[in-house]
């Protein structure tokens, strides 16, 4: 089944979780806070790090940024950096600001519709990645990464999650270094 675009936010800031950019789209009631974040690690040659999924439930595999959920009272920056060092070894800055990606997602049979926020960080040259910090079940689920490069997603071997992660990248970059 191919699922809609990605609903891009504009301008959202980390302040203390709550959301207080603009959505296009379905959204969170104003001041809900974020409570999943994804990042964008970019490296010099302008390819995006995807990680590869499988869910346990019916099998399906996909590909996604590195990020979770926030954990008690942990800001959205905090977790993007825990989440990605967790799922990647990698310790890259973060941008100072996200933009809030709605997702329409299944995981473990669990339908997921909100809204994520999603950092940037620069990666440099391709680096490493040497997860360390999964859990269990993160252990048996991730199957994979990929550095993949714009206009590469169709060579993947599963699909990309939001298909639209190139336009993401976009929208984050004109907001940090525009």
């Amino acid at each position: 089944m191919r699922r809609p675009p990605a609903r891009l936010g504009v301008g959202g800031r980390d302040n203390g979780g709550v959301l207080d950019g603009t959505l296009l789209g379905p959204q969170p009631a104003p001041g809900a806070p974020v409570r999943r974040v994804r990042v964008l690690c970019r490296d010099d040659a302008d390819r995006l790090l995807l990680l590869k999924w499988r869910d346990p439930l019916d099998g399906r595999a996909f590909y996604e940024p590195p990020g979770g959920g926030l954990e008690d009272g942990e800001s959205p920056a905090d977790a993007a950096r825990r989440e990605l060092y967790e799922e990647t070894g990698l310790e890259p800055e973060l941008s100072a600001s996200f933009v809030v990606v709605w997702r329409d997602h299944t995981w473990k049979g669990r339908r997921r519709e909100e809204g994520e926020g999603w950092f940037l960080a620069d990666c440099g040259t391709a680096s490493v990645v040497s997860p360390a910090g999964l859990t269990d079940s993160e252990r048996m689920t991730l199957v994979g990464w990929e550095w993949v490069r714009r206009g590469a997603l169709a060579l993947l071997d599963a699909p990309a999650e939001p298909a639209s992660v190139f336009d993401v990248l976009d929208v984050l970059v004109a907001g940090v270094l525009g």
